[in-house]
């Protein structure tokens, strides 16, 4: 491997190393959250988990042009990993 392919994986696996540590730290937040929640509220968080879920998603399919949340009312500029 070259020297810059083998910056290239580095960085990358940097990169996924943060993602990680970041989605642990948010697991952990969250896992505290619902450990405090009766079984009701545990139905509602999965309820408003998957809505926001689907709502991020729609965003993220609507790649590489300038979108307006209905919801939200935020503009959002999403490029790359088009056609």
């Amino acid at each position: 491997m070259t020297k810059d392919l083998e910056n290239v994986a580095d960085e990358k696996a940097n990169e996924m190393n943060e993602i990680k540590k970041l989605a642990v730290d948010h697991w952990k937040y969250t896992k505290g959250v619902i450990d405090r929640m009766d079984d009701r509220c545990v139905e509602l968080a999965e309820y408003l988990y998957i809505q926001a879920f689907m709502h991020g998603h729609k965003h993220a399919m609507d790649d590489n042009r300038k979108v307006r949340c209905k919801v939200c009312s935020s503009d959002f500029e999403l490029g790359g990993g088009g056609e």
